[in-house]
């Protein structure tokens, strides 16, 4: 049932008059960190410290408290770019979610005077 709900959120995703190449392109093997805004947003940094924002749609939760996640492509190569309908899996205590990205979008963070960020950063754990 959940992976017809998740094709189904990809048909859809993928039908739509919007549906574009992401305007930003950071490459599954580049990504450098990961932090959770809230369980539909996570932005993702390259080495070059590029970053992007990923909307999600699907049943991943818990962003805050999970210390890896994978970003799955299939077919995709390490070289391809992070894209719409690109799986996100998290591990949370045993309990996995999993959610489709439903846009990519260039991230500029808020300005300074949000110091205290609620978002939950993770160098290094992006693992495929």
């Amino acid at each position: 049932m959940r992976k017809l709900i998740l094709l189904s959120a990809v048909l859809a995703i993928t039908a739509s008059p919007a549906f574009a190449r992401p305007g930003v392109c950071i490459s599954h093997d580049n990504i450098r960190n990961w932090t959770a805004i809230d369980d539909k947003h996570i932005v993702i940094e390259d080495i070059s410290h590029k970053k992007a924002l990923l909307t999600l749609v699907g049943t991943c939760s818990g962003f805050k408290y999970t210390e890896q996640l994978v970003i799955k492509a299939p077919g995709a190569m390490g070289i391809s770019c992070v894209d719409v309908g690109d799986q996100v899996v998290t591990h949370d205590g045993g309990m996995r979610g999993s959610c489709l990205i439903r846009s990519v979008e260039p991230y500029t963070p808020p300005a300074k005077a949000d110091e205290h960020h609620d978002g939950d950063h993770h160098d290094g754990d992006h693992h495929e």
